[in-house]
Order: structure tokens, then C-alpha cells, then sequence
């Protein structure tokens, strides 16, 4: 059985898929700032709305830059 979500994690997922294709970014850092900033900001809308408290996302670890995927 899979973990019901209400569709949390498509629309986040879909939140993030518009972000990178609607908006230019100068550099690899510059992608993932913006990618962590919306993880953090989704954390917090999770935990103001949660009865159950902040269930946070964990935050990719490592460098996941363009240089370093190559």
C-alpha cells in the first residue's frame, strides 16, 4: 500500500516542473537556491496547516550543480 498524500507531493512536483520551465536561471547555483528556497517554503505551509505538527522534507544533500552531474 502507498502512502496517501491528497495530491500534496503532484502539486509540489507540478509547482516545481513550472518554476524550471518558466524561469531563466544564470547558473547551476542559482537553480538550486531556488530549489531549496521552494523545499523550505513547503515545509513551512506543511507545517502551519499539519494537525499533526511539521512533517519536513529532507533536504537533498550533496552538489547536485551542473558541473557535478556531468
Amino acid at each position: 500500500m502507498r502512502p496517501q498524500t491528497n495530491g500534496t507531493a503532484e502539486r509540489f512536483n507540478g509547482h516545481i516542473e513550472y518554476m524550471v520551465q518558466s524561469h531563466h536561471f544564470t547558473s547551476g547555483e542559482d537553480l538550486e537556491q531556488v530549489l531549496l528556497r521552494n523545499v523550505d517554503l513547503d515545509n513551512l505551509a506543511a507545517a502551519a496547516i499539519s494537525p499533526e505538527g511539521p512533517k519536513s522534507h529532507r533536504r537533498p544533500q550533496g552538489d547536485f550543480t551542473a558541473a557535478a552531474i556531468a
